[in-house]
Order: C-alpha cells, then sequence, then structure tokens
C-alpha cells in the first residue's frame, strides 16, 4: 500500500516516519526490554523481571482526574509493599519535565516513574492500550500482555483489580 504513495510522499520525512511505523509495528510490545525515561534521565525498564504483576498508570501532571486517583492508587501500592511480585510504575505522556517533576514533588508517589522516550511515542497504543485519553491504568503480567484496563478516574475499578491481584495469590 505504501508503495501506492508518489515517490516524493515516500522520500519525505513523514513518509520515511509512516513506513517505519508501518513495518514495526507488530513487533513494539510491552515486555521486559521495554524502557523509557526513569527520573534520573537514563532509560528504565518498565517492567521488573520478578513482578509477576506490574501496574501501569498512564498520567499526567494537568489531569485532574489523574490527580484524585492518586490517593487510591497510594492505598494500593501500601497493600502490596514488600510483594515483589506486584510492581507498580508510573508513565507520564507530559511533555513539559520540569513541571512533571514538580508534580512528583507535590504527590510524592513511592512507586517507580517514568516518562515517554520519543522512540515510544510513536507506540504508545502497542505497548500501553493507549487511545489519548487518561488517566489509564493498566495490569500486565509478566509478559507485559494485558490482563485488565481501566480508562478513567475510577476508584471501585482499581480497588477491584488490586483484589484480582489479592485473589491470585500474591
Amino acid at each position: 500500500m505504501f508503495a501506492a504513495f508518489d515517490k516524493e510522499v515516500q522520500d519525505s520525512k513523514t513518509g520515511k516516519e509512516l513506513l517505519h511505523f508501518v513495518e514495526t509495528r507488530s513487533s513494539k510490545k510491552l515486555n521486559h526490554t521495554t524502557e523509557l525515561f526513569g527520573l534520573d534521565g537514563r532509560k528504565t525498564p518498565v517492567l521488573e523481571k520478578d513482578a509477576k504483576y506490574t501496574i501501569v498508570i498512564l498520567w499526567a501532571y494537568w489531569c485532574g482526574p489523574c490527580r484524585a486517583e492518586i490517593p487510591t492508587l497510594k492505598t494500593i501500592n501500601t497493600r502490596f509493599a514488600g510483594k515483589p511480585q506486584v510492581d507498580m510504575v508510573s508513565v507520564t505522556v507530559d511533555a513539559d519535565e520540569a513541571k512533571w517533576k514538580q508534580a512528583l514533588a507535590a504527590e510524592k508517589m513511592p512507586w517507580k516513574q517514568l516518562r515517554i522516550t520519543p522512540d515510544a511515542e510513536l507506540f504508545m497504543h502497542e505497548l500501553f492500550s493507549y487511545t489519548n485519553a487518561i488517566p489509564v491504568v493498566i495490569l500486565v503480567d509478566q509478559q507485559g500482555k494485558l490482563l485488565k484496563r481501566i480508562e478513567g478516574s475510577d476508584k471501585k475499578a482499581l480497588l477491584d483489580m488490586a483484589d484480582y491481584i489479592a485473589q491470585q495469590g500474591v
């Protein structure tokens, strides 16, 4: 299908990006090799190898519903504290790193905090089932397989997800 575009479009920057996306899209999956920027600016794995379950929170500093669900997420984090089978990681979609860091200082979320890398931004849907809506909380297994997805701020759904994890023997 890409060949149907005229040569000028194919050779353009956008054309090359589109071709790269089409050719690599199916290989972009959330797994132990997926890395994003940590607070220190270095690439950090999203998934911990020892975690049987990972709760991934997609959020932004400017998102009111995202900030409103943080107390519930802190409760869940406390519930699984000391249990390496469960990991939590927040992934911001913020472009403004300074404001993201200010929000982190204010919210004091004790779990791993990551930012989208430019190369991962193109594959947000494939990695996190992201549809440009936040907050989104996903629960994935050790291989990065999606088990549950919660879109929007929903305290009951978050607590139900925590109960589901506990019912799995964690």
